[in-house]
């Protein structure tokens, strides 16, 4: 099935994206910010948007404190 992350394309996870690279160069004034790597700001805010995602559906599963629902999460990601 695939991990729900958020198109590279999208306009508004670009403008997200240079947001938050934003807000973090005013926070560490000095470092530098990486690109392209794990670590870079939009890789960080596309894996958090992704997990929230994955969270919110697994929440969907149960709703009421009589339903139950099993979530199979087979990825070293979650690990």
């Amino acid at each position: 099935v695939g991990l729900p992350f958020p198109s590279v394309n999208d306009p508004v996870s670009i403008m997200r994206a240079e947001a938050f690279k934003m807000e973090l160069q005013a926070v560490n004034v000095g470092s530098p910010i990486a690109e392209g790597d794990e670590s870079s700001p939009s890789s960080l805010l596309a894996a958090s948007k992704c997990m929230r995602t994955v969270n919110q559906a697994i929440g969907r599963a149960i709703r009421h404190k009589d339903d139950f629902g099993v979530a199979i999460l087979l990825d070293e990601r979650y690990a």
